[in-house]
């Protein structure tokens, strides 16, 4: 009897990751929490179990945006969804720019393409760290399918250049948003028409 036996490792990830919902579950003035249901392809005929939470970092626009991690992260071949834990932050100026740009394109029902790397997992396995590091996974973040901005209204008061406008808002996640200040552009098909800034709304707006 012949029996021959070949193992298919992994080799990153052809099949980029999906992210099939996400929600905002809490924030803070420097955090926001969020739960993401990702399905991940692989292509290995290895089933790898790992009785440690998995983390990676998250860039959007080449800056990181956040950190991410599955508990008790397990791999099988084929397509597998679990569960994934991020807290989006930023530590500079432009990791600030591109965290607001990807939460811009969020709550107006827009995808938000994002890239996984650094994978890494603490306390670290040593043999492993380097290979777990390499990995790189393009992905797509959805945008929520009910818009938080509804309507945006400008008023033509004689003044060109400083007009009032109002918002109408509707927030369809489980936690309350506060308003503290508003800085943004407004665009039309991808051109700056007007620009907001409110660094201070006292008291603040809750939606």
């Amino acid at each position: 009897l012949d029996k021959s036996l070949v193992f298919n490792g992994y080799n990153n990830f052809s099949v980029p990751p999906v992210v099939q919902s996400t929600n905002l579950t809490n924030g803070t003035h420097t955090t926001l929490y969020s739960v993401a249901s990702v399905t991940v392809t692989s292509q290995s005929n290895v089933q790898f179990n790992l009785a440690q939470d998995m983390y990676y970092r998250l860039f959007f626009g080449g800056q990181q945006v956040g950190i991410g991690y599955i508990p008790k992260y397990s791999i099988y071949p084929g397509a597998v969804t679990q569960t994934s834990y991020i807290q989006f932050s930023y530590n500079t100026e432009a990791q600030q720019a591109a965290l607001m740009q990807m939460l811009s394109y969020y709550t107006c029902g827009l995808n938000s393409n994002l890239t996984l790397q650094n994978f890494y997992i603490d306390p670290p396995i040593t043999w492993m760290t380097s290979a777990l590091d390499s990995i790189s996974m393009d992905s797509s973040l959805p945008g929520t399918e009910d818009k938080l901005i509804i309507q945006i209204t400008i008023y033509n008061k004689g003044n060109p250049t400083k007009l009032p406008f109002s918002l109408q808002l509707y927030n369809p996640q489980a936690i309350p948003v506060t308003m503290y200040s508003l800085v943004s552009n407004v665009t039309y098909k991808n051109t700056v028409i007007a620009k907001v800034n409110i660094p201070s709304i006292d008291p603040p707006i809750v939606i």
